[in-house]
Formats: structure tokens, C-alpha cells, sequence
């Protein structure tokens, strides 16, 4: 993600009805859930924000810093924030997921990685990447919400599933591809977070996603989202919601 192309293809995969819109919608739901009133997220591995700014949105209470590594994606993000005025809200510096604890703002309630695990090339970076999270939620005791790809046993069906998908951007589908190739089993990732001393997590599995979740620790996930605005989506994002979401059962 780090060339200008894939850059480009992925913030675009998160604009309109995006393909990438869908998770957006569901991740956005069950991280407001999480999130207390005029709360401060954290999220690792923001890529060029197009989700953060999708959450800002529908909680205009929130104060959101994302970190990411790419340069191409922190180009991308300023602008767009910028553009949809929302840099007085959403941040995003450059920093690695591995080693950021020094970018943790002073109050946190929520701290997320979205889409993000599968980028590190091994299991020795996800260990350090999920130590680094550790440490931050002990030391806040903050939300946790951790959601993902999964990789498949059979590396036909996501090429069979981005075929229903014609009009999506070449470059973007191609790293989609990669993405799954590259990505971690429920198995591997759901071990990796016990290992890591997390403490009690939710876990959530569906065929192509993996959420893995809890409240912060001086509260319980909220039975009602006040704070949240609707925006309006289109069926077609509702509809592919809501088939995202079989097999999630309990999420927020």
C-alpha cells in the first residue's frame, strides 16, 4: 500500500458505494457502541483515513488520531480531510502499529485496528504490534475493537467473490487478492491475541471477516448509541451489510 497507485485504489475502494463501504458501516456501528460520549479514538494502520472520516461523520462528538506508515496514504488523507472539513476532528501522523506508544493522546477511550493486521509480514511483527496494543490498553484502559480479513483454505473463493464486483478498480482488486493471500486465519490471529495478554476478548467470525472486540474497562458496551448520526446509505451498501454480517452474531 505504499505505491501511489494502491494507495489511490484503496481510498477510492472507500468512497460512495465502495466496495470497502459495507465493512466501513458495520465496523463504524460497533465501534460507536464502544465509544463514550465526546470520546477519543486511536486507530493503527489508518490507511489514508477514508474510514476514520466515515466514523467522524456519524459521531461528530468523537476526537479521532489515526496512525499510519505510508506516505502515499497520509498525502491522500489530508487532503480528504481537508476537502470534507474534518481536520479540526481526524488527524493522522505517520508512525509504525509496532512502535507508536508515544502517540497515544492523553485520554483514550477506544483504540481500533481495522484492516490493517494482514499488512505485516510475519508473525514476529503481529506479536510486536499486538504487545504494543497490550501495553496501551492496560495502561488506559481503554475499548479494544480489532477487525480483519480472513485468510481462506480455498484461494478461489475470493477471486470468485471480487468477480461479483466487475466495475471495482483493477489495481484495487489486485491488492484485495493480496490482501486475503497475505492475511491471518481465525485460528492464527484469535492465538496471537491470547498470547499476547489482551484479557477477555469477544471474538466474531464470518467467511471473509474477523472481529475481535471489548469494552473498555470501567464500562460495558452501551445498550443504546445516542451519539450516533445517520447518514444515509444505499440498499445496496445495507444489503451487502447485512450479508457481511451473518456469522458475526454478537457484535455491539
Amino acid at each position: 500500500m505504499h505505491e501511489p497507485e494502491a494507495a489511490v485504489a484503496f481510498h477510492r475502494a472507500g468512497s460512495d458505494d465502495g466496495p470497502l463501504v459495507p465493512q466501513y458501516e458495520l465496523c463504524a456501528r460497533g465501534m460507536s457502541k464502544l465509544l463514550a460520549r465526546e470520546g477519543t479514538v486511536l486507530d493503527l494502520g489508518s490507511g489514508s483515513g477514508r474510514y476514520l472520516a466515515y466514523l467522524a461523520r456519524r459521531r461528530p462528538d468523537a476526537q479521532i488520531l489515526g496512525v499510519e506508515l505510508s506516505q502515499s496514504m497520509l498525502d491522500l488523507g489530508e487532503q480528504m480531510l481537508a476537502a470534507e472539513q474534518l481536520a479540526d476532528r481526524v488527524r493522522l501522523v505517520q508512525g509504525d502499529m509496532t512502535d507508536c506508544s508515544q502517540l497515544v493522546p492523553e485520554r483514550l477511550d477506544l483504540l481500533s485496528c481495522m484492516l490493517a493486521l494482514h499488512q505485516l509480514p510475519s508473525a514476529v511483527e503481529l506479536a510486536g504490534a499486538l504487545r504494543q496494543i497490550a501495553a496501551i490498553r492496560a495502561d488506559t484502559g481503554c475499548a479494544l475493537w480489532i477487525s480483519d480479513i480472513v485468510r481462506l483454505e480455498d484461494d478461489t473463493v475470493m477471486q470468485e467473490w471480487m468477480s461479483l464486483a466487475p466495475d471495482v478498480d483493477p489495481a484495487f482488486r489486485r491488492d484485495a487478492l493480496a490482501s486475503e493471500a497475505a492475511g491471518w486465519t481465525q485460528s492464527e490471529l484469535t492465538q496471537a491475541l491470547e498470547e499476547a495478554d489482551l484479557g477477555a476478548l469477544h471474538h466474531c467470525y464470518s467467511p471473509l471477516l474477523q472481529v475481535h472486540w471489548a469494552p473498555a474497562a470501567d464500562s460495558a458496551q452501551r445498550e443504546s448509541d445516542e451519539d450516533w448520526q445517520d447518514v444515509a446509505i444505499s440498499k445496496d451498501v445495507r444489503r451487502r451489510v447485512m450479508a457481511l454480517r451473518l456469522g458475526l452474531a454478537g457484535l455491539p
